[in-house]
């Protein structure tokens, strides 16, 4: 089993809630976190969270 990906709590197809994507702008800009530490932290997806950031505009 891929340790990296293994998410405890399976989340898949859901989308990023509010709270997860306010951690994910302030990881990204303050802390300049990379995408995959984030990932792993929150147990989702390095792609969720890269499209989150991409295409819904994470950044404040």
């Amino acid at each position: 089993m891929d340790t990296l990906n293994f998410t405890p709590t399976h989340k898949k197809g859901q989308h990023l809630t509010r709270e997860e994507r306010y951690y994910i702008s302030v990881r990204l800009n303050i802390d300049h976190w990379s995408i995959y530490k984030i990932a792993k932290e929150l147990h989702r997806p390095y792609n969720t969270i890269n499209r989150g950031t991409v295409w819904n505009c994470v950044f404040v």
